[in-house]
């Protein structure tokens, strides 16, 4: 993930490169900063019981079905990702 088109502000939940279409919306239906529109909606986690272990799921999935990634390249690029996001720091 080092090519240009994935540089910028990364949603803090799944960690996918938040662009102007793809971010989430806070209550007052302004942008989410942090967040994109799979993740958060109307100043809610779309998913607010989802685990991490899940979402290294989903984004494993995301990667080898979207960018045609190994499934071990895709958890190893999850579990050095995901950890490191707001939602999933401890």
């Amino acid at each position: 993930m080092t090519n240009a088109k994935n540089n910028g502000p990364r949603c803090q939940s799944c960690g996918i490169v938040l662009g102007e279409k793809n971010r989430g919306s806070e209550r007052d239906g302004d942008p989410s900063p942090k967040y994109c529109t799979t993740c958060y909606q109307n100043g809610e986690f779309t998913e607010p019981d989802l685990t991490f272990e899940e979402m290294i799921e989903k984004t494993v999935h995301f990667m080898t079905t979207h960018l045609d990634m190994s499934e071990e390249e895709a958890d190893r690029r999850a579990r050095s990702i995901i950890p490191n996001l707001e939602r999933w720091r401890e």
